[in-house]
This record gives structure tokens, sequence and C-alpha cells, in this order.
């Protein structure tokens, strides 16, 4: 079996019960908005609980925790020290202890030795 020519719509045989036929097109219904990312459990399907981390309970999260906030018991943040020098208080690229760089006015005062680099 081969795929052949549909012929012109004159020359179809439609039944007049198909021909009155009012066939309306689909409504599709545009949601405007992000779409929704849960799905809808199944019947026997349990939602997962939740489990905060900072007081170890299950059933809540941050916003819905009870227990007071350790966020005033938190261990001060080690201060960034140079790595040049390991002093606090400026970063490598201000460090007034870094070696000065050399300062190469002309390339030919460079003395290279062997066969040039391509």
């Amino acid at each position: 079996m081969g795929v052949n020519p549909v012929s012109d719509p004159e020359f179809w045989d439609i039944p007049d019960a198909i021909r009155n036929r009012n066939v309306l097109p689909y409504e599709k219904n545009n949601l405007s908005g992000r779409p929704n990312k849960l799905r809808i459990p199944s019947a026997g399907e349990k939602r997962k609980l939740h489990y905060y981390s900072k007081c170890g309970k299950k059933g809540h999260k941050k916003n819905t925790c009870q227990e007071p906030s350790s966020s005033t018991n938190k261990p001060a943040k080690k201060a960034r020290s140079c790595s040049i020098c390991k002093k606090e208080g400026h970063k490598r690229l201000k460090c007034p202890d870094k070696p000065p760089e050399p300062i190469l006015i002309n390339m030919e005062e460079q003395k290279i030795d062997g066969p040039p680099v391509i």
C-alpha cells in the first residue's frame, strides 16, 4: 500500500449527516504567567515533609520555625589576609612588601640566547 494523492474536495463523497455538522475549533485556555511547577499527587501519595536543618526538626521550613534564631551565635568570619606578606588589612595588589616588577624600556636591551620562538 502506497501513498496516493488526494483529489479536489469537489470529488469527495461526503454523507449528508456529516456535511451538515457544525464543527467548532478547539478552544485552548492559555493562562498567563509561569506554569505551575507542582504536579497533582495521586490518591495514595503523601507529600514530602519539610526538614529544617538549623533546628533539626521535621514539618517546617525556615520561615515557620518556632526555635529562636541562632544567627547571633554564628562564628565570626576569618579576616582575609594578603597572600604575599600574610598580614591583614590589605590585599595582594596593594601590598607594601611586594617586590618591584622589572620595567623593560626596550626589547633590544634584553639578551636572548638561542633561536627565536615562533
